[in-house]
C-alpha cells in the first residue's frame, strides 16, 4: 500500500518544481541577448549613491546595471488619537518616495 503522505509530498514537490521552472523560463526570455554567454569577469562600484555592476563576457561585450537607492511607501493612514483609541480617518495608497 503506497504511503499517502509521501505521495502528497511528491505531488506538492512536482507542483513547486513546475512553478520554479515557469519562473526560470520567464527570466530566460527577459534578457535573450545575454543568455548563454560565457562570463569573463564581473565588477561593481558605488558612485554617488549609485551601485553599478558590469558583467563582461568572453566575446568582449558587456552588460551594465545601475541601481539607485529609494524607498517605497507601502501605504499610510491619517489617525485621530484625541480619544486615545487611534481611529483611522483616511487610508492612503502606496506611492514611491525617492531618497535624496
Amino acid at each position: 500500500m503506497p504511503d499517502t503522505k509521501s505521495a502528497a509530498r511528491a505531488k506538492e514537490r512536482r507542483r513547486i518544481d513546475a512553478g520554479i521552472n515557469r519562473k526560470h523560463d520567464k527570466a530566460r526570455r527577459k534578457l535573450k541577448e545575454v543568455r548563454g554567454k560565457r562570463v569573463d569577469w564581473i565588477e561593481y562600484s558605488l558612485e554617488e549613491n549609485w551601485l553599478c555592476v558590469n558583467i563582461r563576457f568572453m566575446d568582449r561585450t558587456a552588460f551594465h546595471l545601475e541601481f539607485e537607492p529609494r524607498m517605497l511607501a507601502k501605504g499610510g493612514e491619517l489617525t485621530d488619537w484625541k480619544t486615545g483609541n487611534g481611529k483611522t480617518l483616511k487610508r492612503y495608497r502606496s506611492s514611491e518616495i525617492r531618497m535624496p
